[in-house]
């Protein structure tokens, strides 16, 4: 993995906690948002389907570096939960 693609998935997640950044935002000023139980990721998910190559095109994230990041984090949550202590 060279050095380029490194730099390709930070930005991948910048942006993700960019979007979640916003639709927290969203969520604590909208009072559409606040009335409604809607999780913030779900926001972010619409807010990036929205501004995505599809629709608007002004995000371009590319799925197989997405599938990659969800198939290590996934890892990466299970093994923090099998850690955990068992009471």
């Amino acid at each position: 993995m060279g050095s380029g693609q490194i730099w390709n998935y930070l930005i991948d997640i910048s942006m993700l906690s960019i979007l979640l950044l916003i639709s927290t935002v969203m969520k604590r000023q909208l009072a559409f948002f606040r009335k409604n139980p809607i999780p913030i990721p779900v926001i972010a998910g619409f807010l990036g389907l929205v501004l995505g190559k599809d629709i608007l095109g002004i995000i371009s994230f590319n799925s197989v570096r997405l599938e990659n990041l969800v198939y290590h984090m996934m890892n990466i949550g299970f093994i923090a939960l099998s850690l955990t202590a068992c009471w």
